[in-house]
């Protein structure tokens, strides 16, 4: 059941702390749940346009050893941050807005694994950022890790859920995942003013998402939807907070859902978007 779920991790890092952090934890991950780690740092070239073919030349072999020294420098790195585990190491030229979604394509990547600024509020995830871009351009979950994470703290995972089918494939992926890691798991729906969003009966509801014999704590709370989640994580003190998103598209940007934007926002522990539905 592991290995179905998470076969190829990618974890993109920049050498700074707040990646270590990340990779440690996509290492754990992958070592628990038998998963190939790749670990990716993006190079940007710049040759301006206005060089001679022989200046642009120069500068294009400049750049090819200052590529080998980052591959070497990241195998450092990787070496020096998860000395016990292997990983394959890669560096792509490129945007990593483009080249990160790109890889784990290429990779057939089950998860991605990136760490977040340690800052909170909306200065955590801005609008902008590598992160958020990542997250909005492809389908593959993506677990955004503070400075602080550690893997061995992950129970319990807290799953946010309403009625909708994104919200089915996250608790699905949630329910397979604590069982990947022995983690204690938590259902949790808000009932906002939407009775058509609300579910009548979450035991059995959630029992239909979940791999039979997945212990689970279901909890309802009433309120706004991304402000509960929020609080209910913090006072279970969640290691991992689950959320199902779907793309929107506004004008000719592609979005997720208000609450998954709040929640990546401002949660205090790491959160897995799980993109599913319609």
């Amino acid at each position: 059941m592991a290995e179905a779920l998470v076969k190829e991790i990618l974890c993109p890092v920049d050498g700074s702390d707040r990646s270590a952090a990340g990779l440690k934890v996509a290492a754990g991950l992958a070592a628990v749940c038998g998963a190939r780690l790749t670990v990716l740092k993006t190079h940007q070239p710049d040759v301006p346009p206005y060089l001679t073919r022989g200046a642009a030349e120069r500068v294009e072999a400049g750049m090819a050893a200052n590529r080998a020294a980052e591959h070497s420098a990241l195998r450092e790195f990787v070496k020096k941050t998860i000395p016990a585990q292997e990983a394959e190491v890669r560096v792509e030229d490129g945007d990593p807005r483009d080249v990160i979604p790109r890889v784990a394509e290429a990779l057939n990547a089950s998860l991605i694994v990136m760490g977040t600024h340690a800052r909170t509020g909306i200065e955590r995830l801005a609008a902008g950022s590598i992160t958020e871009d990542v997250l909005h351009a492809g389908s593959i979950p993506v677990l955004t890790t503070g400075p602080q994470a550690h893997f061995h703290d992950v129970s319990p995972i807290v799953c946010a859920v309403n009625d909708s089918e994104a919200a089915r494939h996250a608790l699905s992926y949630s329910a397979r995942l604590a069982g990947c890691l022995n983690a204690r798991l938590v259902v949790l729906h808000v009932v906002e003013d939407k009775p058509r969003r609300a579910i009548p009966d979450l035991c059995a509801w959630a029992g239909q998402q979940a791999p039979a014999g997945c212990q689970m704590q279901e909890v309802t709370r009433t309120g706004n939807a991304g402000e509960e989640i929020l609080r209910a994580a913090s006072e279970m003190h969640a290691g991992l907070l689950v959320i199902g998103a779907e793309h929107r598209r506004f004008s000719d940007h592609v979005m997720l859902g208000l609450t998954a934007e709040q929640v990546l926002r401002h949660a205090d522990c790491p959160v897995l978007t799980v993109i599913g539905g319609e």
